[in-house]
């Protein structure tokens, strides 16, 4: 078996050059880039064949290219109009491509770099201000035509083990807002928001039979997200310079299919709205070197779960203390 030890080798190099202008006394900026990616992936795994142990031995290079290029003009001095266009490239990532055992993740050694079209449009609002209030904003509208995704595989019911593949073709188009509020630096709060609609978008296999999910959503993946937080500020509390924050976060996650929407009849696993709710205390001392923190996190104890259908641990119960040398 020492003779078969597991190796494993990966190198990755991105060569990159960009011309950067401004125009129109600086309204219109613009940026143009070339980047070159390379990756190899050396390897020997210790395989059993007809009750043998043998090498398995994998030696692959990847190339590819990506270019691109962003507009922004300013329109007026509080709106930042923008706009981006790239053809990129995606290189697998380490524990995309050699697995990673200690956290469930299977190897998936053919992986393809992820190619796609990308088209951004978006502006920038703000800082607006009157009086004590400040209120900045910012809108991008977004489109991607991918090749060869790099997602998670379904989780293996068995041991609880999955992989990444790559999924053949898909378009993406969505919004992304942010709003941002600030009331005399005492009152801060925020809401975002983002809705994407990714369909798997080939529709043929190889062998000429069109696939059942053509033009489903993606599966395993959320669509509609949106967040909201708060923030209170209380200076010279209990103790004169000292500071205490209070703050509350709300995240919400709409409903999404486990798998591909088309697949199955009745029954079909759904990972159910999540609306979860979080809420702290920061205290300060005067002299800002130490703080003492509280949280509850998921105060209503949802169930709960992240990007990619698996479940979290519910109500939680933090305290943090920091203490900070530096003078």
């Amino acid at each position: 078996e020492q003779n078969f030890m597991d190796t494993r080798k990966l190198s990755k190099m991105i060569f990159s050059m960009s011309y950067d202008g401004h125009f129109v006394s600086d309204k219109l900026q613009t940026s143009l880039f070339y980047k070159y990616y390379h990756q190899r992936a050396r390897l020997t795994d210790p395989v059993v064949e007809n009750g043998e142990l043998t090498a398995n031995k994998i030696d692959r290079s990847v190339g590819d290219h990506g270019v691109g290029g962003a507009l922004s003009y300013k329109l007026h001095r509080n709106i930042l109009l923008t706009f981006s266009a790239e053809y990129a490239t995606r290189l697998p990532g380490v524990t995309e491509l050699l697995g990673n055992t200690t956290a469930n993740v299977e190897p998936t050694y053919s992986l393809q770099p992820e190619k796609s079209a990308n088209f951004n449009l978006g502006a920038l609002f703000g800082t607006y201000r009157w009086k004590k209030h400040s209120l900045d904003a910012d809108i991008n509208l977004f489109y991607r035509d991918i090749k060869d995704l790099i997602q998670k595989s379904l989780t293996k019911q068995t041991d609880e083990m999955y992989g990444y593949e790559n999924i053949g073709r898909v378009r993406s188009m969505g919004v992304d807002f942010d709003l941002r509020y600030n009331f005399d630096h005492k009152v801060f709060s925020g809401f975002k928001t983002s809705y994407v609609d990714a369909r798997f978008n080939l529709q043929y296999d190889e062998h000429g039979t069109e696939y059942i999910f053509y033009r489903d959503r993606l599966r395993n993946d959320p669509f509609f997200t949106f967040n909201w937080n708060l923030e209170y500020v209380v200076s010279n509390w209990l103790q004169k310079a000292s500071r205490i924050t209070f703050t509350y976060n709300m995240d919400y996650v709409h409903r999404f299919f486990r798998n591909w929407e088309s697949l199955g009849g009745a029954g079909k696993a759904v990972i159910p709205s999540q609306f979860v709710n979080d809420f702290g205390i920061l205290y300060t001392l005067p002299n800002k070197s130490l703080s003492i923190g509280a949280d509850v996190k998921n105060i209503f104890n949802e169930q709960v779960f992240d990007n990619w259908a698996l479940q979290k641990m519910g109500r939680m119960f933090l305290v943090k203390l920091t203490y900070s040398f530096a003078k």
